[in-house]
């Protein structure tokens, strides 16, 4: 019976110590491709798209205001400025 459990606790250790080593030894190394950072001036749509929140109360189904408030109007030409593929992301 022992000669299968001194076996059984080498295999561990020199598994455990293998795998160790193997961690130890070699620094992490950066990803080969990194991806390109966006230009300092790109602002993503979720961002652009929130100058639009004024225009919920003219846009909901049950809502009786007669035409968009003057901000949603500004949200919505910053949107169009900035890129109007924004619109439907």
């Amino acid at each position: 019976m022992k000669p299968p459990f001194v076996l059984l606790s080498i295999t561990l250790l020199v598994s455990s110590s293998l795998s160790d080593a193997a961690d130890f030894g070699s620094p992490s190394q950066p990803p080969l491709m990194s991806p390109t950072p966006k230009p300092s001036n790109s602002i993503d749509c979720s961002s652009i798209i929130y100058n639009m929140m004024d225009c919920l109360s003219f846009l909901t189904v049950e809502s009786t205001d007669p035409s968009p408030t003057k901000t949603c109007c500004v949200g919505i030409k910053t949107v169009l400025e900035y890129n109007p593929k924004c619109l439907c992301s």
